[in-house]
């Protein structure tokens, strides 16, 4: 399947849909083909066959984060949710585990969250504020839902987190 598919880039002559994957930098990727044609690196932008380069201006990515208190990373805010673009396929070979890579690649030195929006920087950061959870991600009960009827944007995705976490998510 696409998601269990690790892939080299479409410059190596690679057109098969799944995720790029650096053992260096643990970060991965998704590229695809557009129901419309077009071949589409998450990274890179915009392929072309003809020319074997890529036109990231070509590319629009918009990261959409729902704010809200999570458990191993403290919030889940314009720079964590960009962990979403990864595949966690041999997750245990690659990391450790679920454990470890939260802990060891997540939250320690490595920084994992930076090192895939740096391989992946949006162009727009959307922050769904309008109903946050202030305590924990997973807390069904009315303290845990405030509805603050916010949205915030920004091009910057650590300012984005900063701005939301200080002045939204911790009050």
């Amino acid at each position: 399947s696409f998601m269990n598919n690790t892939v080299e880039e479409y410059a190596s002559g690679n057109m098969a849909d799944g995720f790029t994957y650096n053992s260096t930098t643990k970060v991965s990727y998704p590229k695809f083909r557009t129901p419309g044609g077009k071949y589409i690196s998450l990274s890179l932008g915009v392929y072309s066959s003809n020319s074997n380069t890529y036109d990231r201006s070509s590319l629009c990515l918009i990261n959409f984060p729902v704010c809200k208190a999570h458990g191993y990373s403290g919030a889940t805010l314009a720079i964590k949710n960009m962990v979403g673009v990864m595949s966690l396929t041999n997750s245990q070979g690659r990391f450790g585990g679920d454990y470890a890579m939260h802990f060891d690649y997540f939250m320690k030195e490595f920084a994992l969250p930076a090192r895939v929006t740096a391989a992946c920087y949006p162009d727009l950061n959307i922050m769904d504020a309008t109903w946050i959870a202030p305590s924990d991600n997973y807390t069904n009960v009315a303290s845990n839902r405030i509805n603050t009827r916010g949205l915030l944007a920004s091009t910057d995705p650590v300012a984005l987190s900063w701005y939301t976490a200080k002045f939204v998510l911790t009050p």
